[in-house]
């Protein structure tokens, strides 16, 4: 299991996609930003008390939660949580699911199926400070990106 000490970043996942998540967390790992999973959107919501994250990527379908209603509480709370960014992940492309998302206080939304690697140029883009090029394939798994 990859770990990481002294991160400057703290990206919380919360998705049901277990392997999906596990994947996003080891490139932004490898990236030195640390990572947290959950699938549980209540669970998500005490971890951005908790941990404080400087980035979420929360699914819309979580448990007891959903994601929309995770980013509402968020965007409406305290001014620590609501500038916290948010990438909506979604399986649903509509117009007014997309809206909704933005609504509620995402600054994207990505459909399903991603690729995973623009997902996280687009996680980047977001956390202040990260520089340098995005992950490319085939790269040996000691470089950092």
């Amino acid at each position: 299991m990859l770990t990481i000490q002294n991160s400057k970043h703290h990206v919380l996942i919360a998705d049901q996609n277990l392997e999906f998540a596990e994947s996003l967390k080891t490139l932004l790992i490898l990236r030195k930003i640390a990572a947290t999973i959950t699938n549980s959107g209540m669970e998500s919501l005490n971890l951005v008390y908790d941990l404080g994250v400087d980035l979420l990527v929360p699914n819309t379908h979580l448990l007891e939660f959903s994601g929309y209603d995770l980013s509402e509480t968020l965007s409406r709370g305290r001014a620590s949580y609501n500038s916290i960014p948010i990438v909506m992940l979604s399986n649903d492309m509509t117009l007014r699911a997309r809206l909704r998302g933005f609504l509620c206080g995402a600054l994207r939304y990505v459909c399903r199926p991603v690729d995973i690697k623009e997902l996280f140029e687009a996680i980047c883009r977001l956390l202040p400070d990260i520089a340098g090029p995005a992950p490319r394939r085939g790269a040996p798994s000691s470089e950092v990106w």
